[in-house]
């Protein structure tokens, strides 16, 4: 219906609204409520100050999105959809909008989402019907520009729980390809606000703390040297100060022509297990692992997880392990002398593991877990408890030899029930993955063990330290000390 404070029909001056049986492609995010309507007048009619109204039925609109109902018109010259400013009555199911032109008219739903600001923002993706839409059409409705990454977050894929998508990016590097409804992504968005139409509902805008950081991501290619051509499926590792913090790989890639690039996600040192990675500022090194090459960048790499960088790699000098490593063997966990406090997790319990200085194999602190006898310094009362220590770590994927050393110095007063513990857990549920140690014994002396854990290589682990006392006998206690641990990352020339 058209409304106009000048508009003044008769036999000569004409205006005829209509249903429009066929009209353009919607956008993506975008449907149509009832039917679109085409306007067409005589000449001699001016649509100043007119408005035109489009009544709809509730069952007709997507549900919960009501609110977001717009009166949009079809621009012939950009061929695109042109949002209108509409006043909504939802008591009388009317849409009013302002019009100045004859053509096609549509009602359109959609869900619209304020992003405030650059930055990192995590969504969730709402839509259900369809359950799934590609990357472009989800985001259809964010001008250029005004995105740098999307990533999407499987923490049950312990190898690799990232996917990524880049604007623009080759084909061939992009592996988030579609949003799935009730899945959690992340978007890095250029400025602000900005108005998503169905499809990012901003949880936390900008990101917070509390939620893990997306990873950086490093793509390019890598020239070829005198003695070396990059072939699809080499195996890229990034390093920071000595640690492994992300495995990519080569592969083909299209830009017009096909060519061998790689992309490697460097991650974020607030996610677990990757402590002592990447902050913003953090200088990254690159090695490829067969053949063992180190691998050198035009200018300093660093660490920032706003956008993809690019960069081009060349051939350093043959190595034997990262350039960043003082021998052939790094040290994935930290503090494992116990010198210093942090790194390790010490559960609360009535007999909380601590560090002590009472025995030590070597340097002035070791790790004390367990009930000491009665009447030591530091013993507690007897209770039930369990006294536990532990660290999580990602395995390299592409690692040779992975070996966990470790001095102990067991004790105990009891025969049987209580138990001095090693093991390796699922840090996502605490789950076994593999009993390396379980005793009950009571030594004098310190004593190594050494386990393999090649087989577990591209895994997150959790190195996990146990005493268990069950105080069925009154002053059966057992204990434990732990020093120089360490889960060394070995290759061989």
């Amino acid at each position: 219906m058209l409304f106009g404070r000048d508009l003044a029909l008769d036999e000569t001056h004409l205006a005829v609204l209509q249903t429009a049986v066929k009209i353009p492609d919607l956008p993506p995010w975008a449907t149509l409520v009832g039917h679109a309507h085409r306007l067409a007048t005589t000449d001699n009619v001016a649509l100043t100050k007119t408005s035109l109204s489009i009544g709809y039925l509730g069952s007709e609109v997507p549900p919960g999105e009501e609110p977001f109902l717009r009166i949009h018109h079809w621009n012939e010259k950009t061929e695109a959809w042109q949002q209108l400013p509409t006043t909504l009555v939802m008591a009388s199911n009317n849409a009013v909008a302002a019009i100045q032109e004859q053509g096609l008219y549509a009602l359109l739903s959609s869900t619209e989402i304020m992003l405030q600001g650059a930055g990192w923002h995590a969504f969730g993706y709402p839509v259900s019907e369809p359950p799934t839409r590609t990357i472009a059409d989800a985001l259809a409705s964010l001008p250029d520009g005004a995105f740098t990454l999307v990533y999407g977050y499987t923490p049950t894929l312990e190898t690799d729980p990232w996917q990524v998508y880049a604007p623009g990016a080759p084909a061939g590097f992009n592996t988030l390809q579609e949003l799935r409804f009730g899945q959690g992504y992340f978007i890095h968005t250029t400025g602000g606000p900005l108005k998503a139409r169905r499809s990012l509902p901003s949880l936390l805008p900008p990101l917070v703390r509390s939620l893990v950081s997306p990873p950086a991501l490093i793509t390019g290619t890598i020239e070829p040297g005198s003695s070396f051509s990059p072939t699809a499926g080499l195996t890229l590792t990034a390093w920071i100060k000595g640690r492994a913090c992300g495995d990519g790989s080569t592969l083909v890639m299209t830009n017009g022509i096909s060519y061998i690039g790689y992309s490697v996600m460097v991650r974020a040192a607030d996610e677990d297990p990757w402590s002592g990675c990447g902050v913003p500022g953090a200088v990254i090194t690159f090695s490829l692992e067969s053949p063992a090459l180190a691998l050198s960048a035009p200018t300093p790499v660093t660490w920032n997880n706003s956008q993809a960088t690019a960069v081009t790699l060349t051939v350093a000098t043959a190595k034997q392990s990262n350039p960043e490593e003082p021998s052939a063997c790094a040290n994935l966990l930290r503090n494992g002398d116990f010198e210093q406090a942090g790194d390790w997790t010490l559960t609360t319990t009535d007999s909380t593991a601590r560090y002590t200085t009472a025995e030590v194999h070597a340097g002035s602190r070791a790790l004390q877990l367990g009930l000491l006898p009665n009447g030591s310094p530091g013993s507690h009362p007897a209770v039930p408890t369990l006294s536990t220590a532990y660290q999580d770590v990602r395995l390299p994927a592409n690692a040779q030899k992975l070996t966990l050393t470790l001095w102990v110095k067991p004790g105990t007063r009891d025969s049987s029930g209580d138990y001095q513990h090693l093991a390796i857990l699922n840090p996502s549920n605490s789950g076994m993955i593999a009993e390396l140690w379980r005793k009950l014994e009571n030594q004098n002396d310190w004593q190594q063990l050494s386990f393999d854990l090649t087989a577990y290589r591209g895994r997150a682990v959790r190195v996990y330290l146990e005493v268990r006392n069950d105080n069925q006998r009154l002053g059966d206690r057992t204990w434990m000390f732990v020093d120089d641990i360490s889960l060394s990352n070995c290759r061989t020339p």
